[in-house]
């Protein structure tokens, strides 16, 4: 057993450093025009099809929208009223990237707790990199950080992102997304949420410290691939009934290569139906009979003072 945790101490390394060496190996749509954007105004003006938009690194400056900029390209970004302010709608759009600085990142907040930091609606071709993305306080109920809907073709790559909002990525009617070497941490409900959407990879990503209800929900999904993922240090095991690790309806995903292990949780699937396991170590997944970020006096996360049990699968 030592050797297993020996190993994922040296996995989890390896992916740390090769997250900033892949990051700049990716590069945008070649027929684009290029735009560096320094605040919301000229963000929004930016947004178009064969548009690649450039940020300034996070030690710079955080890219936030007030709304104060809603009606400037109606194209293409909209804003909409969510319980404590705006949140912005990028729409209509076909091969538009937004990129970080590749060696530090690039932060977008989102200001209201109820707001998603980004929305992408009815577009093809995306690409987002090297952000750091996340709210500047924490919410419930509603506002995760990436959210998609009726769109195609995204590409997600060495982004951070993070809690609060309830949950990192979420897919609706959404066609081709591939998301690699990205890490979602600290999200207050969930990882990720896919409803009715197919052809979804993930690849070289870490998912840690999550909490509170099911944490991998998938409906009506159909290929959706985990490879070479980490999946840790999260919670569902709460006061409002049974938590699962993944909880799948009507979908079919695999896991392959992946280490799924010290997760607080009462079961690892609520079906085993259309899920399955190639290579992968899953371990220590069990209710530890408290809730984190709730109880005092509890060991970190990554320490539940017990003895691992391994299961190979």
């Amino acid at each position: 057993m030592r050797k297993n945790v020996i190993w994922f101490g040296l996995a989890l390394a390896l992916l740390s450093l090769a997250l900033p060496l892949a990051a700049l190996e990716f590069s945008a749509y070649t027929d684009a025009r290029e735009i560096l954007v320094s605040g919301e105004q000229e963000f929004v003006e930016a947004i178009a099809p064969n548009t690649t938009i450039r940020l300034a690194p996070i030690t710079t400056d955080y890219l936030t929208f007030t709304g104060e900029f809603a009606g400037l390209n109606p194209d293409h970004v909209s804003f909409e009223e969510v319980f404590d302010g705006l949140q912005i709608v990028i729409h209509d759009v076909q091969n538009l990237s937004i990129f970080g600085d590749a060696e530090q990142m690039s932060q977008i907040l989102a200001l209201p707790r109820y707001a998603n930091v980004l929305t992408f609606r009815n577009c093809d071709g995306l690409s987002l990199a090297n952000l750091d993305c996340g709210h500047y306080e924490e919410g419930y109920c509603t506002g995760g950080v990436l959210g998609f809907e009726d769109c195609s073709g995204v590409t997600i790559f060495n982004c951070n992102l993070w809690g609060c909002g309830i949950e990192g990525i979420s897919l609706m009617n959404t066609t081709g997304l591939d998301c690699s070497f990205t890490t979602i941490r600290d999200c207050s409900y969930s990882i990720l949420s896919l409803f009715n959407s197919r052809n979804i990879s993930f690849s070289y990503c870490v998912m840690r410290n999550n909490r509170e209800f099911d944490l991998l929900n998938f409906s009506n999904c159909a290929r959706v691939e985990f490879h070479n993922c980490v999946i840790y240090d999260n919670s569902s095991a709460n006061d409002w009934g049974s938590g699962n690790l993944i909880n799948s309806s009507g979908s079919e995903i695999l896991f392959s290569e992946c280490a799924i292990f010290n997760n607080n949780v009462d079961e690892l699937l609520n079906a085993s139906d259309g899920v399955y396991f190639e290579h992968c170590s899953i371990f220590n997944n069990k209710n530890w009979g408290y809730r984190p970020f709730y109880d005092e006096g509890r060991a970190e996360d990554g320490d539940p003072g017990e003895e691992y049990y391994y299961e190979e699968w």
